[in-house]
């Protein structure tokens, strides 16, 4: 992706982003269409949506204040079914996810390697307590932690982006309902520009802030 500077790349992340939801759309794909234009309609929404969101706890994924669609209760109702097996299947695993959690805090100094650090610390760490785990539950010949333990941890591997992002939209769905018009006219806007031939939108030049 070949854009002028960071606060573009940003903003066209975030339109991306918002393009997938709830549409089928690929990430990428309209990641590119923002390449070289971002629709003016929809950075005056989502800065209308910063402005409004500023001094008040609302919560974002990907770096987007996100809202339900439809019925805000059956997202809560949703985050809380999986949390259980993502929940469990962390505190199975609570050793190397702190490691990791610290080195990640503790020793990048740039937001770029704190990825690099978790893995370094975290990966290694997690295979010889998987190990452990295992070949504990085999000594005691316990067939129920031989099953629970990848069956859980899987699901928590699985779940987790999904768990955060309905936990984002629930959070913000029930304690700031006044702000979901808000945000869907910036996927209304998003999703229009993508519907317009070659981005005939005029070329957006003020860039929100969060």
């Amino acid at each position: 992706m070949n854009v002028p500077d960071g606060e573009w790349q940003d903003l066209a992340q975030k339109f991306a982003y918002i393009a997938t939801l709830g549409t089928g759309r690929r990430y990428f794909d309209a990641l590119k269409s923002f390449e070289r234009r971002l629709p003016a309609e929809a950075v005056a929404a989502l800065k209308n949506l910063e402005d409004k969101t500023r001094g008040r706890r609302v919560l974002r994924h990907q770096g987007v204040p996100l809202f339900p669609l439809r019925m805000p209760a059956a997202y809560v109702i949703l985050t809380a079914l999986l949390a259980i097996p993502v929940i469990t299947g962390a505190l199975l695993n609570l050793p190397p996810l702190a490691v990791a959690y610290w080195a990640g805090r503790r020793f990048p100094d740039d937001t770029n390697v704190i990825a690099l650090w978790r893995i370094l610390t975290g990966v290694p760490l997690l295979l010889l307590w998987a190990a452990g785990w295992l070949l504990t539950a085999a000594a005691l010949g316990s067939g129920g932690m031989l099953v629970a333990y990848p069956v859980l941890s899987g699901l928590a591997v699985l779940g987790w982006y999904r768990l955060k992002k309905l936990a984002v939209v629930a959070w913000n769905g029930i304690l700031h309902p006044d702000l979901r018009d808000d945000a869907l006219a910036v996927r209304h806007a998003v999703l229009a520009a993508l519907e317009t031939p070659s981005h005939e939108n005029s070329l957006a030049t003020a860039v929100p802030t969060a």
